[in-house]
């Protein structure tokens, strides 16, 4: 076990800062502001005297891949495989930290070194699976969505309380703390026309939060109208998102692709209000405006709806993951 110096995430949205040392820090630290922690944790792994039969490394942050770069070129790994649950050189993120042309330049470089190495690639979604293909030539790439198992939806006390004939809208996770162009006053304006109609609408919200956006939930209208929980337990998570009367994924207007909570949400039963681009929330939302559909089902508890395609998913993603991991 190599402990990192910062094992919880910022509490300020932008990775990590806005002043001139954090600047430097993400100028100067490529890829990205972890890869010392990476550079300890590959001399570990390098240095034992173990040898694995497989080394996973998951990325964000990117460079713990170079732990599994450093184990299969000293010979301490037979297998590498390498998964990504985000974009890289194209995210948006990225872009934002970097603002330079050079730096992706430079970080493409460095990845497609590490990568040489790989033994398989396994990718959340299409988009990212389209970049692998391109860093990762000669390897194969297997399309491993996210998706929640039985055994993590099992358990958890439902942590909240509704009020005789309240309406529980509620989202799990942060807002710009897991992606800084997702702007909660944002959020707020798309849902007030739905909470000015319906006053039986309540707000359960689970997650981090920023002080601004303590700050937005604690002014009116919205201090009457929203419960803060703060972080808590995935099973407790999980526990909140089955008890809500409606499910709230909401992404920047400018991401393409939906939330990774998504996915959780489908595993809930629960039916789901998308807010973002049409790209991803016109197929949540069955084709409705948002706060048509969010009014609509705030009319009545829609009963549990299971999705048919988890268990052949989940099926499919055993299988792939036995297959890449080589078992």
């Amino acid at each position: 076990v190599v402990p990192h110096p910062n094992p919880q995430p910022p509490a300020t949205p932008g990775a990590g800062g806005t002043d001139l040392r954090a600047r430097l820090r993400r100028a100067l630290l490529w890829p990205d502001t972890d890869v010392r922690w990476s550079r300890r944790a590959a001399a570990t792994v390098s240095e034992s005297r173990t040898h694995w039969d497989v080394v996973l490394t998951s990325s964000p942050p990117e460079s713990a891949h170079l732990v599994g770069a450093t184990a299969k070129r000293r010979g301490v790994a037979m297998r590498w495989v390498v998964d990504f649950r985000d974009g890289w050189i194209t995210s948006l993120r990225r872009r934002r930290e970097k603002h330079s042309a050079f730096a992706e330049a430079v970080e493409g470089s460095i990845l497609r070194s590490w990568l040489r190495a790989c033994d398989h690639g396994l990718c959340v979604d299409a988009d990212i699976e389209a970049q692998a293909r391109r860093l990762i030539p000669t390897a194969p790439i297997t399309l491993l969505p996210h998706l929640p198992l039985e055994l993590e939806l099992a358990g958890g006390t439902v942590p909240f309380t509704a009020a005789p004939g309240e309406v529980s809208l509620v989202h799990t996770g942060s807002f710009s703390l897991s992606e800084p162009t997702t702007d909660l006053g944002w959020v707020l304006d798309a849902l007030a026309p739905a909470f000015s109609v319906q006053p039986r609408l309540h707000w359960h919200l689970f997650g981090r939060l920023t002080q601004r956006e303590r700050a937005l939930l604690a002014s009116p209208p919205w201090a009457s109208r929203v419960s803060v929980y703060g972080p808590v337990q995935p099973a407790v998570s999980r526990a909140a998102q089955r008890a809500a009367d409606v499910l709230l994924a909401a992404n920047a207007p400018a991401l393409d692709y939906p939330p990774g909570k998504l996915t959780e949400y489908r595993a809930s039963h629960r039916p789901v209000v998308a807010l973002g681009h049409p790209g991803w929330t016109t197929a949540v939302n069955a084709g409705e405006a948002q706060v048509a559909r969010l009014l609509r089902l705030a009319a009545g508890r829609v009963p549990d709806a299971p999705d048919p395609t988890l268990a052949r998913i989940a099926e499919q993603v055993r299988s792939s993951l036995a297959q890449a991991l080589g078992v």
